[in-house]
């Protein structure tokens, strides 16, 4: 696991399958609902294994995406 301030002080870019901005505003209305008001950088955690899954879903959504518009 890597938090944000470790990201940023290594130079390591978010490369997930999901989009960063959309999951940090997830993470802010849940913080909102349930009344946490301690979501720093800190505690911001990503699991760079499962980047490489998601890598993997992606190239495979093109692959079926080509595939279903029959251009494949």
């Amino acid at each position: 696991m890597i938090s944000s301030n470790q990201m940023q002080e290594k130079g390591i870019r978010y490369d997930g399958f999901c989009n960063y901005q959309r999951q940090r505003q997830m993470m802010d209305l849940f913080d909102y609902l349930v009344s946490n008001q301690d979501r720093h950088l800190g505690n911001i955690t990503f699991t760079q294994s499962e980047w490489l899954r998601t890598r993997e879903i992606s190239a495979i959504l093109k692959r079926r995406d080509l595939l279903l518009s029959g251009e494949a």
